[in-house]
């Protein structure tokens, strides 16, 4: 099992990647922005959110579903988009890529 940051290290390379940069901009980033802006905005309204900038890293199934999601730190913020986040369901990946990690560096400002 990969630690964390090694799965970060691992979403980095993936970075480079021809096939998940289309994936990732045609699909993850339109989801994110969509659904997660607003995810990200209820999750700072809690009572006592941390506005700490995290990282999150995730790994995106062959069918467009997302497990084994993590985040550091482990504040309440993170938690909460963490678990937006898993609920997502995007497009089937392309066949060249059996899974996709990703990593995220959210910065957040009041």
């Amino acid at each position: 099992e990969p630690s964390f940051e090694q799965r970060v290290r691992q979403g980095r390379r993936f970075e480079q990647d021809a096939a998940a940069q289309d994936y990732t901009k045609k699909h993850v980033l339109p989801a994110m922005s969509d659904a997660l802006s607003k995810s990200l905005t209820d999750c700072l309204a809690q009572p006592g959110a941390s506005t700490e900038k995290f990282t999150l890293v995730a790994d995106i199934l062959p069918d467009g579903g997302i497990s084994n999601v993590d985040y550091r730190p482990a504040t309440n913020t993170a938690e909460c988009f963490g678990h937006a986040f898993h609920g997502l369901s995007l497009a089937p990946l392309p066949n060249e890529l059996s899974d996709l990690p990703v990593f995220f560096d959210l910065m957040l400002h009041d």
